[in-house]
């Protein structure tokens, strides 16, 4: 029989904000999930998708507030470090992400048919850049 493997902590990104949540695996179950912190909607946006990549969580927003980069090394203290707007415009809802090596490969919505993908260098995470 294989063990559960074990999980620190996992996150969770919801409409309104950011929810770090303390687990024994991760297939807990409901009742042992513990809140260990949080980032409200007012200061990461409306959370669209997430990829966490060591201490940072990378978060697109459907609100049109960027590409938020969030340090999570505390995880009871999350905190944003770096936004990047979209070079198609930044008011532009983003919807998807991924990251490979040094670069964060990023949806754009658009509005009025004018969005696409941009690329960000996130080699240097607070001083993230569009590349």
């Amino acid at each position: 029989m294989k063990r559960a493997r074990q999980a620190r902590w996992m996150t969770i990104f919801l409409v309104t904000g950011i929810v770090l949540i303390g687990a024994v695996s991760v297939w807990a179950q409901a009742s042992s999930l513990k809140e260990i912190g949080n980032i409200v909607a007012s200061v990461v946006g409306n959370a669209g998708s997430v990829w966490v990549q060591g201490d940072y969580a990378y978060v697109t927003t459907w609100d049109g507030s960027g590409l938020k980069i969030v340090d999570i090394s505390v995880p009871s203290n999350p905190t944003v470090v770096a936004t990047v707007t979209s070079p198609f415009g930044a008011t532009n809802p983003l919807s998807d992400l991924c990251i490979q090596g040094d670069y964060a490969y990023v949806l754009d919505y658009g509005s009025s048919g004018q969005g696409g993908l941009f690329i960000a260098d996130i080699s240097d995470p607070p001083n993230t850049t569009n590349a």
